[in-house]
């Protein structure tokens, strides 16, 4: 197991949405912090989900593109 030392900043509108998460995981903010993460990469490992994820990206970035040149114009 590889260990980091980070430093997290909670926005102050999701402060009390990290809290009461929080509170649902014991007050572990390292438990908490790290079961988030072990989730969200387990998740990015999922080759058809993942490329879902990666194709919805690319249109909306495509569409935004193309709503900028339209307001350019």
């Amino acid at each position: 197991m590889q260990t980091f030392t980070i430093e997290v900043a909670i926005p102050d509108e999701l402060r009390n949405r990290f809290e009461s998460r929080l509170e649902m995981h014991g007050g572990d903010a390292a438990r908490y912090i790290q079961e988030v993460i072990a989730k969200d990469l387990f998740l990015m490992s999922e080759v058809n989900r993942q490329t879902f994820i990666d194709n919805a990206f690319e249109k909306i970035d495509k569409k935004y593109g193309e709503a900028l040149r339209n307001l350019a114009k």
